[in-house]
C-alpha cells in the first residue's frame, strides 16, 4: 500500500516517512521490505503458476524501488550481501537477478529527470542521512563507556534511562524529547542491557551449536534458501534494532524456529505436550500482563486504581507508576505520590521524568532546596540546556 504514495515522493510533495504507514518510520519500513525482498528472491526459482510468478516479480520490483527511495543504508548493505549469498549458494542466477532488477533500475534512472525537488529523492535523502554518521559514532562510543561502567548490564529494556548520564555527549541530537533506545547495534545493546558475561555465554552457545552441527548447517545452507534471512538479520543487527520492533522481532522468531526445525529434523508437533503447555502458558500469561498494563495506561491514565494495577502488573513499564503518582497528586495525596515515585527511582536512578515530578512535589510542599537539587540534576543531564533551565534559574535563585 505504501507504493500508492510513491509518485508524490518523486515529485517532492510527500515525505518518505509518510509512506512508512503503520511502521511510523521509513527505516523500520525499509527493514521489513528488505527482509521480505530477500525471502522473495530466495524462492524465485520455485515452480509457480504464471499468475503467481508475475505477482511475485511485481512485488520484488516494487520492493527494490521502495528500498532505494527509503535511502536506508543498512538495508542497502544487507540486501547487497544477500544478493551475493543467493548467487554463490546457487539459489539465484545473475539472469534471474537481472530480470527482476531491470525494471526498477529504469525507473530509478528516469526519476533523476523529474523536477529537482523530488527527482533524486533517494540520493538526496542519502546525503541527508550521511550527517547522522557522526552522531551514531558518538552514540556507540558512549555505549562502550556505559558497558565499561556497568559490566553486568543495566537491565533488560533499560537502555534509554541508563543512557541519560551520557546523553550530554550526543546532545542535541538526542535530548529530553528524543532518547536513544538502542545504540543502533543490537550486539552492543544486548551487551549493555544483559551484561558482558551474558553476551559471552550467548556467543559460546552459538559457537558450540555451529561446531556441533557443522555438517548439518552446510547441508541446510545448500538446501534451504531461507538461510539468507540469517545473513540479512546479522547485518541489520550491526546497524539497526530488529529485536526491538514488533514486526521484525516476530518474523525473526518464526524464521529462527523454522530453521531450527529444519536443522534438527524435529517434527512441528512436539511430543512433550505438558512441557510445551507449561512454558506456553507462562509466556501467554506474561504477555497478557504486559498488554493489560499498556491498555490501562492508554485508556485510564487518570485513574489511581487502574494505574496502581498497571504499575503492579508491569513495574518495568514505568509510565504506569508515573501516572499513578500524577493521579495521586491531583487528589492531593502528595506523600503517597512521592513514595510511588521514589520506589520507581530506586529501580531507575537516572529516570529524569521521575526526577522532574519529584521536584514538582518538593516545590509544592515548600522544600525549595530539595526541588532545586533535583532540577539542577535534571538540567545537567541535558548540558544545562533543558526545557527547565529557565524555570530552574527563576525558582532557584540563591540555591
Amino acid at each position: 500500500l505504501s507504493f500508492v504514495s510513491f509518485p508524490e515522493v518523486l515529485l517532492g510533495r510527500a515525505d518518505l516517512n509518510e509512506v512508512a504507514l503503520s511502521f511510523g518510520n521509513i527505516n523500520i519500513a525499509a527493514e521489513f521490505v528488505g527482509m521480505s525482498l530477500v525471502l522473495q528472491l530466495a524462492y524465485v526459482r520455485e515452480k509457480l503458476s504464471p499468475p503467481k510468478r508475475i505477482l511475485l516479480k511485481i512485488f520484488i520490483q516494487l520492493s527494490v524501488l521502495f528500498i532505494y527511495f527509503s535511502a536506508c543504508r543498512s538495508v542497502y548493505i544487507a540486501v547487497g550481501f544477500s544478493f551475493a549469498y543467493l548467487i554463490f549458494s546457487n539459489h539465484l542466477s545473475f539472469k534471474d537477478l537481472f530480470s527482476v532488477l531491470m525494471g526498477p533500475l529504469l525507473v530509478i534512472l528516469l526519476a533523476q529527470y523529474l523536477p529537482e525537488q523530488g527527482g533524486a529523492a533517494g540520493i538526496a535523502a542519502l546525503h541527508t542521512k550521511m550527517a547522522s554518521t557522526q552522531e551514531r559514532y558518538h552514540l556507540i562510543m558512549m555505549t562502550f563507556q556505559m558497558i565499561k561502567d556497568h559490566p553486568f548490564g543495566v537491565g533488560v529494556g533499560n537502555f534509554d534511562m541508563a543512557f541519560v548520564p551520557y546523553i550530554q555527549h550526543v546532545f542535541p541530537s538526542f535530548n529530553e524529547d528524543l532518547l536513544p533506545y538502542t545504540p543502533h547495534n543490537e550486539y552492543l545493546r544486548i551487551m549493555a542491557e544483559e551484561g558482558i558475561l551474558f553476551f559471552v555465554l550467548l556467543f559460546l552457545f552459538g559457537f558450540f551449536l555451529v561446531l556441533e552441527k557443522k555438517s548439518s548447517i552446510k547441508a541446510l545452507i545448500i538446501q534451504e534458501p531461507a538461510c539468507v534471512f540469517m545473513l540479512f538479520w546479522g547485518i541489520q543487527m550491526l546497524f539497526q534494532f530488529p529485536l526491538i520492533n514488533g514486526a521484525s522481532f516476530l518474523i525473526s522468531c518464526l524464521l529462527f524456529g523454522y530453521l531450527l526445525v529444519k536443522l534438527y529434523h524435529t517434527p512441528l508437533v512436539i511430543k512433550g505436550v505438558w512441557v510445551v503447555a507449561f512454558f506456553g502458558g507462562a509466556v501467554s500469561l506474561l504477555s497478557i500482563c504486559v498488554v493489560t498494563a499498556n491498555i490501562l495506561i492508554a485508556h485510564y491514565p487518570t485513574s489511581i486504581t487502574a494505574m496502581k494495577f498497571s504499575c503492579q502488573l508491569n513495574g518495568h513499564l514505568w509510565h504506569g507508576c508515573l501516572y499513578e503518582a500524577l493521579a495521586r497528586v491531583n487528589e492531593g495525596q502528595l506523600l503517597q505520590a512521592r513514595q510511588v515515585l521514589l520506589k520507581q527511582l530506586s529501580k531507575q536512578p537516572h529516570n529524569f521524568v521521575i526526577i522532574r515530578e519529584l521536584a514538582s512535589i518538593d516545590f509544592e510542599e515548600g522544600d525549595i532546596a530539595s526541588g532545586c537539587t533535583r532540577l539542577s540534576k535534571y538540567d545537567a543531564y541535558f548540558n544545562h540546556k533543558s526545557s527547565l533551565h529557565t524555570s530552574k534559574a527563576d525558582l532557584c535563585q540563591g540555591f
